[in-house]
């Protein structure tokens, strides 16, 4: 069949999947799932994006979504806005750097206490010294302190007890947030 001018056949991978992303030419290309579903990154169409693009964290923070209990909040990799991985990743008290595009370490880890300043990859700029959640991460982890502390107590949480913002992969606050039985547009800070 024919495809209109904004549109293009979608490109697979080597196991016959979708590739990780799809452009509308001198529009945006955004990052889908291995069945061509949107996901979290984007990011402006230019020259050789599919090199600077190539939506591994998104991919991996998408796949462990599925694999996780949906009724209860969990953290994943830290993404940047175009779906790669941010420099640094921290879990628990233990923070690395790594690389954007893979994820893989390419550093020693460093306790939080003693502050991001000691990766060799943090950025003053961009990095909090000794914060690395972001405000909807920090909502999340306290929920997720408080389920943990209900089941310990033998406690059942009802549905509507465990709702959370939702916080997107890059730490920020998710576009459209679940309030009681309707939803709210929000801004990335919460507001």
């Amino acid at each position: 069949g024919l495809i209109g001018h904004l549109q293009q056949l979608p490109l697979c991978d080597g196991d016959g999947n979708f590739a990780p992303l799809i452009c509308i030419p001198g529009q945006n290309c955004f990052c889908v799932n291995e069945y061509g579903e949107r996901i979290f990154g984007d990011g402006l169409h230019q020259k050789n994006i599919h090199l600077m693009m190539q939506c591994g964290c998104s991919r991996l923070s998408d796949k462990l979504k599925d694999l996780v209990e949906q009724r209860f909040p969990f953290f994943t990799t830290r993404c940047k806005s175009d779906g790669s991985f941010e420099k640094i990743q921290c879990f628990g008290d233990l923070c690395v750097c790594v690389d954007e595009r893979t994820g893989s370490s390419t550093s020693d880890a460093k306790n939080l206490t003693m502050g991001l300043s000691e990766l060799p990859c943090y950025d003053e700029k961009i990095h909090d010294k000794f914060n690395y959640a972001r405000p909807c991460e920090n909502i999340k982890q306290g929920l997720i302190n408080t389920i943990f502390e209900a089941k310990r107590e033998g406690i059942e949480l009802t549905e509507a007890e465990v709702q959370v913002d939702i916080c997107e992969p890059d730490g920020f606050y998710a576009p459209v947030q679940p309030v009681s039985y309707t939803h709210l547009r929000a801004h990335e800070t919460g507001r």
